[in-house]
């Protein structure tokens, strides 16, 4: 989604190592990164010194819907800092905590909630406040620029606002399908465009 502002129509699951390049302009400030997607369940724990090699962010992401892939970050997350202090990195590496998969709690059941990911994220010292979805965006753009900023120390200027628009609430009458404009309530109705 970040790299190309859409989610793949024929979209596969990352199987082991996937690398981008990816140039952004943040605040006046002309960055590239270097993107590594390391599917967690093909990584050995032997691997991950090459993975993290001069990485200065960790992002451990998890399915929102799906309570096994929540439960598997405390290890991840203990390899992650066995791995920087081994490397000396434990006071340069940033560790954020990412769920995902926010469009598909309609179809299914929630397994995690807010609280229980902010309670984890505390626990084990992470950055969390990333709630997204790949798929639909939601939250992608958002999520990268606000830890590119906290990680390389740029002011944001202009932070990014919710706009919220007056909906029209319009009533079909039943005799003949056209619709009537409902009257307008006061104005603590509102729609947030997400």
């Amino acid at each position: 989604q970040y790299l190309n502002g859409h989610c793949a129509t024929n979209y596969e699951q990352t199987c082991g190592f996937e690398q981008y390049v990816k140039s952004d302009i943040i605040e006046n400030h002309h960055i590239t990164l270097r993107l590594r997607d390391i599917s967690g369940q093909s990584l050995g724990r032997r691997s991950l010194p090459l993975f993290l090699y001069n990485v200065d962010v960790v992002l451990l992401v998890y399915d929102v819907t799906n309570g096994e892939s929540f439960a598997s970050l405390a290890d991840w997350q203990e390899y992650i800092v066995e791995e920087a202090q081994r490397s000396d990195r434990s006071k340069e590496m940033r560790v954020d905590l990412v769920g995902n998969k926010t469009d598909l709690t309609s179809k299914l059941q929630r397994m995690v909630s807010d609280n229980a990911h902010t309670t984890v994220a505390a626990k084990f010292g992470l950055h969390s406040k990333h709630i997204v979805s790949a798929f639909t965006g939601d939250g992608i753009n958002a999520m990268f620029k606000s830890i590119i900023c906290n990680k390389l120390g740029i002011v944001r200027a202009s932070r990014v606002q919710e706009q919220v628009m007056r909906a029209t609430i319009v009533e079909y009458k039943e005799d003949n399908n056209e619709p009537a404009i409902a009257k307008r309530r006061q104005s603590k109705n509102r729609c947030k465009q997400q």
